[in-house]
């Protein structure tokens, strides 16, 4: 990495070297440069694993710093639900239980043990949710005693779930699978309720850190997909379709970049960018797509617009499916 960098600086800031005279021929010539690496000219142009490296280094750094910013966490605000109504439903659940009482936002037992303390968000919404659920289930302050819990409760907590699993006799206990699946959707729930502003916040900041890598990996899986396209052409290995989805990234972020920077000089004169823009840029990055793929690949009109639409599916689905295997990983990791 250390020799890459070192590579893409030099070439950047050496006018008269490689890497403005590689983007202008990347941009003018779609897949052209594709065809010359593979053809053994490799020494006129700026590799495509450093063009990769830094472009996208600049685009995300930009990316990040100047044109998105993640929404800030709002003060928590208690729902219509006053201290003192939670405070009724509270005790209709405990009907067993003649002294409780409330006092300055405080449930108090036997006049002298604080359970809730009201004033703090937190434990507010805590206690709303736990009575919420209940319902009309009563609720049973001996932490031994699992008999209010059926198999249609939705369990708060793990201990909850624990206590019903070892209620059940032997046979009807959850398989580990299960078990596993319902702790983690009970943790999902927790991390989610506490503060679910801040909760969503979070995973929106993750899942757009995470962006980069997402779009790294799909690299592979996209190369597979046009080795599988063009696999009766024994020219072209796997490596090869790889180097042309290098070329066709590199473009996007450059494209991508002069689109972020555009909007972001106008919003300066607070003048507002016709949509039309944007769309503009995002058809020049398709048409700059199936140009390549036909250039490079040589290939007739109808053909070559066959494959790009098939390509684009497939492109569509497996970065789709790595969404969704991220959100299940960040939720496995709760």
């Amino acid at each position: 990495i250390k020799d890459l960098l070192h590579d893409v600086i030099h070439d950047l800031t050496h006018f008269d070297g490689k890497f403005f005279s590689t983007v202008k021929l990347l941009i003018k010539k779609p897949g052209f440069l594709t065809a010359e690496f593979i053809a053994g000219k490799r020494s006129s142009y700026l590799h495509p694993v450093r063009m990769y490296v830094f472009t996208s280094a600049l685009f995300f750094f930009l990316f990040y710093s100047f044109f998105i910013t993640v929404p800030e966490k709002k003060s928590d605000i208690i729902n219509a639900m006053s201290k003192e109504e939670l405070f009724d439903k509270y005790t209709q659940l405990h009907k067993d239980n003649a002294h409780l009482s409330f006092t300055k936002g405080f449930i108090i037992s036997n006049k002298a043990d604080t359970l809730y303390n009201l004033n703090d968000i937190d434990q507010f919404n805590k206690l709303k949710d736990t009575v919420t659920s209940l319902n009309d289930v009563v609720f049973k302050l001996d932490a031994g005693d699992s008999s209010f819990i059926t198999k249609d409760t939705t369990f708060e907590t793990e201990t909850d779930y624990e206590k019903y699993q070892k209620s059940l006799p032997d046979s009807a206990k959850a398989g580990l699978m299960e078990s596993f699946w319902e702790r983690k959707t009970i943790r999902a729930k927790q991390y989610f309720k506490k503060d679910l502003q801040e909760a969503w916040v979070e995973q929106l900041s993750k899942f757009m850190h995470s962006f980069p890598t997402l779009l790294f990996i799909s690299l592979p899986l996209l190369a597979f997909v046009l080795r599988l396209f063009f696999f009766r052409r024994k020219n072209l290995g796997y490596a090869v379709h790889g180097v042309f989805l290098l070329h066709l990234y590199v473009f996007s972020f450059i494209a991508l970049l002069f689109y972020f920077i555009v909007v972001k000089l106008i919003s300066f004169i607070q003048m507002d960018v016709p949509g039309i823009f944007g769309f503009v840029v995002f058809i020049g990055v398709i048409l700059y797509g199936y140009k390549a793929l036909k250039n490079f690949y040589g290939l007739k009109r109808a053909s070559a617009l066959g494959y790009y639409l098939s390509f684009l599916v497939f492109a569509v689905l497996s970065i789709f499916l790595l969404f969704l295997f991220y959100l299940l990983f960040i939720l496995l990791k709760l």
